[in-house]
């Protein structure tokens, strides 16, 4: 019997697939796509561009494919009757063959769009303006699954500038030198992808009125808010570079914000507004992003049994009395459900704390807790704080780990977390506990709340402090 090596075997492995498969061609973004034109009278037409890509066990081989718009008999055939096919005149796309060499692995097909016509149509039009290409080839296979792409027309409106962020608050610990930084960010919206190169200034704006608007945006006391003096924008030209094909800035500018002379309570807002584009016609003058600096100063919560509630209160061994959470005992203690009797909950177990009593717009907090001491503690792990203002739908202010907050899991031990700032006020705090951490039969073990039903948390003190 004779045995040969793999090496000593002169495969050529595409001759393994049928020759059908040799070359395969598609539509890379097939499917469906809706496109937001730009409204520019400097620029009346729009180039959408998509990809035609050549595969297969060959792809060296040269392909010829040519792209066709379907007729209204086939668009109503195949998409349905909500469509509308654009007229000839308000588009133009090329249907002459796609020739591909040995060495195009893909072609490049534009459409463009006549804007103004197509946003006189888009009014009247009573179902949606589209263009439904396909691709054919005789000489290649064409992917049934990936040969199609339908174009619609979603709006043609004028292209404008926004902040990519959310307003951002710099937290401070004391009156100082000291300094931080935020980085921020721009977009462009009303077009599906940016076709130019161009770019945006901003500035800090020391309009008085954004005192008054930001106390109303985020429920201030107007008296509590002041214009940031110290402040400084990087680069100095505070100019943000877009370029074609996308539709984010290239880089963010910096915000440097010093606690110099700052007052404890107080917050200092920078209003950023964009002061020139070097396009025409965009709009960006009614944007507006705040950066506020504050050093909080909390206020100690006398708390109450009547100001606590909770789903996940241990029911059957007396061990779920939320009045021990603050009986200021170390002693005593509460503990979650660990009885697996009340399922898995999707935010962990929690206790809700009702501030409604000391007052109704809260921005600050910072709270503690004492773990349970008369036996092993189930220490919290993981914490999800979150607020609201009327106590039935929350937001998430923030995430405590024992990795990134050091929170401790030995008996008796006391927790005290930084001073956290929001700038949605809140009159509700949702204490959420994720994961804990026990000594369980000598063996430190994790437990996952959010998998686990038999999982569960206990505490001997809960302590806040807010304003």
């Amino acid at each position: 019997m004779m045995l040969a090596s793999c090496s000593e075997i002169n495969t050529d492995y595409q001759y393994l697939f049928p020759e059908e498969y040799n070359k395969v061609l598609y539509i890379r973004d097939n499917g469906t796509v809706k496109l937001e034109l730009p409204d520019l009278a400097s620029f009346p037409e729009y180039t959408y561009s998509f990809e035609v890509i050549k595969a297969g066990s060959n792809p060296d081989l040269d392909a010829e494919a040519r792209i066709t718009v379907l007729s209204k008999e086939e668009l109503a055939e195949t998409y349905g009757a909500d469509y509308q096919l654009l007229p000839e005149d308000t588009y133009s796309i090329s249907t002459a063959p796609l020739q591909f060499s040995a060495e195009d692995m893909s072609k490049t097909v534009d459409v463009v769009f006549r804007t103004a016509a197509i946003k006189a149509l888009l009014e009247q039009a009573k179902s949606t303006l589209c263009v439904p290409v396909e691709l054919t080839s005789e000489n290649s296979t064409v992917n049934s699954t990936k040969n199609s792409l339908l174009i619609e027309i979603s709006a043609v409106t004028t292209p404008r500038l926004r902040f990519s962020g959310d307003d951002q608050v710099l937290v401070f610990e004391s009156t100082g030198a000291s300094s931080q930084t935020v980085e921020i960010g721009a977009e462009l919206l009303g077009v599906t992808t940016n076709a130019w190169n161009f770019n945006s200034k901003i500035s800090v704006s020391t309009d008085q009125s954004f005192v008054e608007a930001f106390a109303e945006l985020y429920g201030f006391n107007k008296e509590d808010i002041i214009m940031a003096d110290n402040v400084v924008l990087s680069p100095s030209d505070a100019v943000f570079n877009f370029i074609s094909g996308k539709s984010e800035s290239s880089e963010k500018i910096k915000v440097t914000v010093s606690a110099k002379d700052m007052t404890p309570g107080k917050i200092y807002i920078i209003p950023l507004q964009f002061t020139e584009c070097s396009m025409d016609g965009f709009i960006a003058s009614d944007e507006v992003q705040y950066v506020a600096g504050i050093i909080p100063d909390p206020q100690k919560i006398s708390l109450s049994a009547d100001m606590l509630s909770s789903p996940h209160s241990e029911t059957l061994y007396g061990e779920g009395d939320l009045a021990k959470l603050v009986d200021n005992n170390k002693a005593t203690h509460w503990s979650s459900d660990y009885n697996g009797m009340l399922g898995v909950s999707p935010l962990g177990h929690y206790f809700d704390v009702d501030l409604t009593s000391a007052g109704n717009n809260f921005h600050t907090f910072r709270l503690g807790y004492t773990l349970r001491n008369d036996w092993n503690p189930t220490a919290p792990y993981t914490i999800n704080i979150y607020g609201s203002t009327d106590g039935q739908e929350y937001f998430l202010i923030t995430t405590l780990t024992h990795e990134e907050n050091n929170l401790p899991n030995s008996d008796n031990a006391d927790f005290e977390s930084s001073i956290y700032f929001s700038l949605k006020r809140f009159n509700h705090i949702r204490f959420a506990v994720t994961r804990t951490y026990r000594i369980n039969n000598d063996v430190p073990t994790e437990v996952n709340l959010l998998e686990d039903v038999w999982g569960f948390f206990n505490l001997a003190e809960f302590r806040l402090w807010a304003k």
